[in-house]
């Protein structure tokens, strides 16, 4: 977790989940503004692999760095996105770099 521009806070996990009998893990990131009410939601992962130990760094007042582990069979591998945001309304639209 981490916070960018004026108290936003951005939060990253890892949530398993079932498809089609197999079991995988995806990265995932939720926006909330100052009072804590949730203001947006993305998958960062794919649903075909398994990605765990995300972590988040805020790289500026509308963008932050989310890096997490991609499970392999010949080792993992370390990956990261840059994640901006753009506030309209009530919500946040959050895009991926």
């Amino acid at each position: 977790m981490t916070t960018y521009e004026n108290g936003k806070i951005a939060i990253v996990w890892d949530e398993k989940f079932e498809e089609k009998g197999k079991f995988f893990s995806r990265i995932s990131l939720q926006t909330r503004d100052e009072t804590g009410k949730a203001t947006g939601r993305i998958h960062l992962s794919s649903d075909t692999n398994t990605f765990t130990h995300p972590v988040v760094l805020t790289l500026s007042e509308s963008s932050v760095l989310v890096a997490y582990t991609k499970k392999q069979e010949r080792g993992n591998e370390v990956w990261y996105q840059k994640v901006s945001f753009k506030e309209e309304a009530s919500d946040t639209k959050i895009s991926l770099k």
